[in-house]
């Protein structure tokens, strides 16, 4: 993949359906971490995350992620994150039951 666009052997822009692209899903987050991406996939270029309960707070990291070092995601904001190749992403919340909106383009 060049240049975020799926390429053939000889570097022809393959033919992909916006399903390969675009990936969607809802999370529950709850007091354990919980991956939120679709994986170690290697060619992800961003995730977008949408925090969509008013109660309770959202924190992004690793797979050891905690609310005293995560990243706070913000309630009712598209949040926008690049990872780099083989990354995995995870939440936890200080509230159980934590709707969280994950999309994915690769």
């Amino acid at each position: 993949m060049a240049n975020g666009l799926p390429r053939d052997g000889n570097n022809k822009l393959s033919q992909v359906s916006a399903t390969q692209l675009v990936k969607a899903k809802s999370v529950t987050v709850g007091t354990s971490a919980v991956e939120v991406t679709f994986g170690a996939n290697s060619e992800r270029i961003f995730v977008v995350l949408q925090h969509l309960n008013a109660s309770g707070d959202i924190y992004v990291g690793g797979s050891d992620v905690t609310s005293a070092k995560g990243i706070k995601i913000a309630q009712n904001v598209i949040n926008s994150i690049t990872l780099t190749k083989g990354a995995v992403l995870y939440a936890i919340s200080t509230v159980a039951g934590q709707d969280l909106r994950v999309m994915e383009c690769i």
